[in-house]
């Protein structure tokens, strides 16, 4: 069963991939982030990659491990330095508040790092609901028990989204909750579109 608040955040990501939407947050050539006032309450929104960026594609491809304190063990360079870069405007922002993550393809890797950010500093967090994230490492293990899911669109074992298992030399901070691809793809990246990201939620619902 998918709980309608993360079936929720496949329609905030479309909100905020539209390219009309001006960011709450953004450091330029790295992410851009943006903060949703929902009935299920405060919700900050990574965008992912946008096909005819290329400064995305470099934070993809940034995956080099990283190490920065030494609870979060390795990291994933470009994702982890992306959150870096807006954390402590929302923590002058919104320092307080039970706030929830999200984000799709690169934005969910960064609502990740995020989300274990905002927790190592002892705030309150309420959801991670990372869709098609790439590996960002363990994050020392501060959203295993989380509430929320990271999604993993397949047709089968062997024919599924790539992009959630790279890079190989990373794991995800937690548990990926499978969902059955609406249709098989001849092209695997299908797997991985927003879309049907939705519709494998709403066939789980």
């Amino acid at each position: 069963m998918i709980d309608p608040i993360d079936r929720r955040v496949v329609d905030l990501c479309a909100m905020d991939y539209n390219g009309a939407a001006t960011p709450t947050w953004e450091t330029p050539g790295l992410i851009r982030a943006f903060l949703h006032r929902e009935p299920s309450g405060l919700w900050v929104i990574c965008e992912g990659t946008r096909p005819g960026k290329i400064a995305d594609w470099l934070r993809d491809f940034d995956a080099w491990k990283k190490r920065s304190d030494p609870s979060f063990g390795d990291l994933h360079a470009g994702f982890y330095e992306d959150a870096l870069s807006v954390i402590f405007r929302l923590y002058h922002d919104l320092k307080g508040e039970t706030v929830n993550f999200g984000g799709h393809s690169k934005g969910g890797s960064e609502a990740e790092d995020l989300a274990a950010l905002w927790v190592y500093a002892g705030e309150k967090l309420g959801r991670v609901t990372a869709l098609e994230p790439a590996r960002t490492g363990k994050l020392g293990g501060l959203l295993a028990d989380k509430p929320g899911i990271s999604t993993h669109v397949q047709w089968s074992d062997a024919s599924g989204d790539p992009v959630t298992a790279e890079p190989l030399w990373l794991d995800h901070p937690r548990a990926m909750t499978v969902l059955k691809a609406p249709r098989f793809a001849l092209d695997p990246i299908d797997y991985h579109e927003l879309a049907t990201v939705g519709e494998a939620m709403d066939a789980a619902a």
